[in-house]
């Protein structure tokens, strides 16, 4: 006969697995409580706050503005930013050309502003603008002002529009060969005009012509070019023009 003693001694004995499964609930809770406190920690309490708001690579426009136009100061938490919207809403300006936001947990957002670089002043019947190296109009100016810049002849052209490339395919392309221009040959330019019948006509500030043509073989010109005036220079001659429509034979008059 067996002993209801040890019968009973056996039902009380814990199955296989069940302790397992007690500790197996007992970290679940554990860590849904541990996330719930997280997420609460962030989002309602100060750690991802936004205390400090920073705009690097602004030169040509107030950073306080673009501050202003990226609509952060709308926004509390960092990690309900919406870095996106933000980068977008600073594109905006004509003078940005790119936007970055980035989030330095837990307090600070720094917006990184890459600008668009004016290489030319157009100037259509004495209203200046300013273009970068793709023919985007970036800003209404004086065209006294930004006399480092090279310029170009606008001739009886329509108005552009601001915060737009140019519409007219002539001017579009006179600002992209100057932008296709290494700096030191673009300095000397004073002014093209993309109507010469020679096609794009350059004075330099020498006064020397240079007759560049279309902008096919740019590249090309542009190493002749900077390799004529480089010449021209340091043999102290002077030049009464320079003609590289054909590249590979390109024609000089000097004095």
């Amino acid at each position: 006969m067996r002993d209801p003693d040890l019968k009973r001694l056996k039902k009380s004995e814990p199955r296989p697995g069940s302790l397992a499964k007690k500790i197996v609930v007992a970290v679940i809770a554990f860590l849904a409580a541990a996330g719930i406190t997280v997420v609460l920690l962030l989002f309602f309490s100060g750690i991802c706050h936004i205390d400090r708001v920073e705009v690097i690579g602004a030169k040509n426009v107030d950073p306080g503005k673009l501050r202003k136009l990226s609509g952060v100061d709308g926004h509390t938490n960092l990690l309900t930013l919406p870095s996106d919207e933000i980068a977008a809403n600073v594109e905006k300006n004509p003078w940005v050309k790119d936007a970055k936001v980035e989030k330095d947990y837990f307090h600070t957002v720094r917006i990184k502003v890459t600008e668009r670089v004016p290489i030319a002043l157009l100037n259509i019947k004495g209203t200046g603008y300013l273009v970068d190296r793709q023919g985007f109009v970036i800003a209404g100016c004086d065209p006294a002002q930004f006399q480092s810049l090279p310029h170009v002849h606008g001739g009886d052209s329509k108005s552009p529009q601001v915060e737009r490339m140019l519409p007219n395919g002539r001017l579009r392309e006179a600002a992209m060969i100057l932008g296709a221009m290494t700096p030191a040959i673009r300095e000397t330019v004073g002014i093209i005009n993309p109507y010469d019948g020679r096609g794009n006509v350059m004075v330099s500030r020498d006064g020397f012509q240079i007759v560049y043509g279309e902008r096919e073989e740019s590249g090309r010109k542009n190493e002749v070019l900077e390799a004529i005036v480089a010449d021209i220079k340091s043999n102290a001659r002077r030049a009464t023009y320079i003609d590289v429509r054909v590249p590979d034979s390109p024609v000089v008059l000097l004095h």
